[in-house]
């Protein structure tokens, strides 16, 4: 089991060298018609010269660009049609706190608190509460290992952040 959390970490570290490469994409702001109809337009590109390029219909292409306008266009139809616009499609999920690593400490952080936190209210009631400072290095102590053996807990949708 430990082989398979190296493992992990390793994958973790490495996709979070990919994601400190590309940590600026999320403020990329699409544009208003979708990134299809830009493209085409800044190239001066019709409908119908792209349609005959992609060897589609040109009202294929029109659905296409609207589609992707509404999110709604397939991965496989919008590589495809990037293709012809000699653009390559650029997919990732990018972590919205930098890294993976960074995402697995905060979650840790509140499955921790999720955890200590009502033995310290049971505690509290018995008049036998540790300290504010005891209880933070209780939950940084717990959260580290959660992070360390990636417990299953980590994802329990019970808790909530």
């Amino acid at each position: 089991m430990r082989r398979n959390h190296a493992g992990q970490t390793l994958r973790r570290k490495q996709l979070d060298r990919v994601f400190r490469s590309v940590s600026n994409l999320p403020t990329l702001t699409v544009p208003p018609g979708g990134w299809l109809k830009a493209i085409r337009q800044a190239m001066g590109i019709s409908i119908s010269q792209l349609a005959s390029r992609a060897n589609l219909d040109p009202s294929t292409i029109r659905g296409a660009e609207i589609r992707e306008a509404s999110g709604s266009i397939t991965i496989e139809k919008l590589r495809s049609l990037a293709a012809s616009l000699d653009c390559d499609l650029v997919y990732a999920l990018v972590p919205r706190r930098g890294t993976l690593e960074e995402t697995l400490r905060a979650r840790a952080i509140v499955v921790a608190q999720a955890l200590v936190g009502p033995v310290q209210h049971t505690m509290t009631l018995e008049s036998q509460a540790v300290s504010q400072e005891q209880y933070q290095e209780q939950v940084k102590e717990l959260a580290e290992e959660l992070v360390r053996t990636l417990s299953p807990e980590l994802w329990a949708t019970e808790i909530r952040e």
